[in-house]
């Protein structure tokens, strides 16, 4: 069976799309580097890997990569920051994310692009969203997306820096910066739509992108595009099972119906149900889910 080296997947790839080296690598590494890695001169590093095979429309999580223990601890310090934010215990998180600025990475803008990423998912989070919209900002022009992007239409974007974009958009809807949330919004529907989802990852950040385009509509009163964008999220969500948000996605999709007076009484209650099982879902403990049992009423 023959197998094919990282070189020469990024070479073929690229040509195949007929991207340049400098639309592949802007903000990553040089053209020069690029050409070393593709000939099999040199390797790239994990992170750096990632982001070039995922410009190119490659799922990363597909290969197998021998990682040096660097790079092995870096992955490690990222999960446990995350994990911090997930849980809400933001001062830890911060702790961490000043530990892991200090760490030596030989992706230097990828590695800034993180710790800037992640200042500013604390700052979302804790209700700062003027300085977490900064911090988003800086950590695209670490990989000089942004400009480049804005200035050609024709930039190529990993699944890291297509979520930065959304959170910077969120930040924007958050301090009323509304045309500028919807610009990027429309932005990243328009990359995905012509670029093909290339992960479940991938997937999830476009329902949520059409998600948000659906909310501002409904907003505007636009209800027929809110109710268009809002179908093709749940019946994507839907075949895929995405079972985050799908709670938000059937609100919406029952106040549009109401709306636009296309909703039953039955069809009212059918959504209901669902949105009452997905709070139990997130229930983590029997107790929990008989104190929202109470709370709602609802008895078996």
């Amino acid at each position: 069976m023959y197998e094919i080296s990282i070189g020469e997947l990024l070479e073929r790839q690229r040509k195949e799309k007929g991207y340049s080296k400098s639309v592949v690598c802007r903000g990553l590494c040089s053209v020069t580097a690029l050409s070393r890695y593709e000939n099999g001169m040199r390797i790239p590093d994990k992170f750096l890997l990632e982001y070039l095979l995922q410009r190119l429309g490659y799922n990363a999580q597909q290969y197998e990569m021998i990682i040096s223990n660097e790079e092995f601890d870096e992955m490690q310090q990222q999960k446990k920051i995350e994990e911090l934010i997930e849980q809400g215990k933001y001062s830890e998180a911060e702790d961490e994310i000043g530990n892991y600025k200090k760490m030596k990475s030989p992706s230097k803008a990828i590695h800034e692009q993180y710790v800037f990423y992640y200042a500013g998912l604390v700052k979302k989070y804790t209700g700062e969203y003027t300085k977490a919209a900064s911090d988003f900002e800086t950590s695209l022009s670490k990989t000089i997306v942004q400009k480049a992007y804005k200035q050609s239409g024709q930039g190529l974007l990993s699944f890291m820096e297509l979520k930065v974009f959304k959170e910077l958009g969120e930040c924007y809807q958050e301090v009323q910066r509304t045309q500028d949330a919807q610009a990027i919004y429309l932005e990243i529907q328009t990359y995905l739509e012509s670029h093909p989802c290339i992960s479940l990852e991938m997937k999830q950040l476009y329902y949520g992108i059409l998600y948000k385009i659906a909310e501002q509509n409904y907003q505007k009163y636009n209800y027929g595009d809110a109710y268009s964008a809002l179908q093709k999220v749940y019946t994507g969500m839907t075949e895929h099972y995405f079972v985050k948000s799908m709670k938000e996605v059937l609100e919406l999709k029952m106040a549009l119906e109401e709306k636009m007076n296309h909703l039953t009484a039955e069809e009212e209650q059918d959504y209901k149900n669902k949105i009452m099982a997905l709070e139990l879902l997130k229930c983590t403990d029997e107790k929990e889910m008989l104190a929202y049992m109470e709370e709602k009423n609802v008895r078996i």
